[in-house]
């Protein structure tokens, strides 16, 4: 922002020496290079930490261009562009070249995150296995990055898979994927804003494939405690998709996963090196686990209570879904000195029946005297507890 702002307002001014344009312009490109080269460096270490082939060179030159590009968009206007019209404010060839060759982020920047963490298929393109040297210019909340100036790694001796999340990794358990013009998700019958688990990137290669190679998926699952997820499948015949993302494809679970669960993943495509060689099978199986989250609520309430004679009856519902154990605790209240204390868990005869939400309690008294009946619900795979109010019965 220093080099290019301050350039353009000695030019207006006619007042700065050259000497001191230079210092602004060499001052401020080297900040634009260094952070460019710690984005690049902190994008190396999520590959890695990944199993997927890191070590991208950051190529200071592009991070230029790529600075140029944001200069370009913040002159007309602001709104992310990929196209630089000739004769506009900040038009440069270089800059041109830039916004056309990479993904491009409003309002972010890396010094917390991925800016395209929740942007599945800009984060693909980052993610690609061949991705060897790029640039990044990231100033004033806009990111630029180059994926598709340099595809040229070298292809691994065997065929492989890489995943992302990685197998053995620990990873979020839901997210809103967000970009323009639409997500993947969105391809295939999920509406845009909806709250999933997270995008499992699935990326094959080898010897004989390169970066236009293009798969297809013809089964997928993902299994945890509770059973297979549901998933909506993309890849690179998807209509939309072709040429926007790298080689392989991506499996959307359809609702989040469950905090600190683990998961197994099983994929299998067919991939065609070229046009019109014979495809190549792919099969791959890793697993992950999800992070803890914040405990969900269960969402207890209570429906309704009535009594005859020594027998109580208490409705609760839960939250759909909720996982976790719904019961009631029950004590048997006396007075002394004054005070009544609730004390002590009995044993009962309770009949507990379930129908989806709804939970019944019908409790079988053998005393008489005050009761308090706590409906409570123990939470578990990601579910808080939470407890009601006690409810009290005196009986005969």
């Amino acid at each position: 922002m220093v080099d290019v702002f301050g350039l353009s307002f000695a030019r207006a001014l006619g007042t700065a020496s050259a000497l001191a344009v230079s210092v602004l312009v060499t001052v401020g490109a080297q900040a634009v290079a260094d952070t460019g080269a710690s984005d690049v460096a902190k994008l190396n270490s999520e590959r890695s930490s990944h199993g997927i082939p890191a070590r991208i060179v950051h190529v200071p030159e592009w991070t230029r261009w790529c600075d140029l590009h944001i200069f370009y968009m913040q002159a007309n206007g602001g709104e992310l562009t990929h196209g630089e019209q000739p004769g506009q404010p900040g038009y440069t060839p270089e800059g041109q070249r830039a916004g056309a060759t990479s993904v491009l982020s409003k309002g972010e920047s890396w010094d917390e995150a991925n800016p395209w963490e929740s942007a599945p298929i800009h984060l693909n393109q980052l993610l690609a296995p061949r991705l060897d040297a790029m640039g990044i210019a990231d100033r004033d909340s806009y990111v630029c990055a180059t994926t598709l100036l340099s595809r040229n790694r070298q292809a691994p001796p065997a065929n492989v898979v890489y995943t992302y999340p990685g197998n053995g990794t620990r990873h979020r358990f839901e997210d809103t994927a967000t970009e323009f013009p639409y997500t993947p998700g969105v391809l295939v019958g999920i509406p845009a804003g909806t709250r999933t688990g997270p995008y499992l990137y699935v990326m094959p290669d080898g010897p004989a494939l390169n970066p236009f190679s293009r798969a297809r998926i013809v089964a997928a699952s993902l299994t945890g405690p509770s059973g297979k997820v549901a998933l909506g499948l993309v890849d690179n015949f998807t209509p939309g998709l072709a040429g926007f993302i790298p080689t392989g494809g991506q499996l959307i679970p359809t609702r989040p996963l469950e905090p600190a669960t683990k998961y197994t993943a099983r994929v299998a495509m067919f991939v065609q090196p070229a046009q019109g060689a014979a495809a190549i099978p792919f099969a791959h199986q890793w697993s992950f686990s999800t992070v803890s989250g914040p405990p969900r609520r269960p969402g207890l309430r209570l429906v309704g209570t009535s009594s005859r004679g020594r027998v109580v009856n208490v409705a609760l519902r839960v939250s759909r879904g909720a996982r976790g154990r719904v019961g009631l605790s029950i004590r048997r209240c006396v007075r002394t000195r004054g005070r009544t204390r609730c004390n002590g868990r009995q044993r009962l005869r309770v009949k507990h029946t379930r129908r989806g939400t709804l939970h019944r309690f019908k409790v079988q008294f053998t005393r008489p005297g005050r009761w308090a009946l706590r409906p409570q619900f123990d939470g578990s795979r990601g579910w808080g507890d939470q407890r009601l109010q006690p409810l009290f019965a005196r009986l005969p």
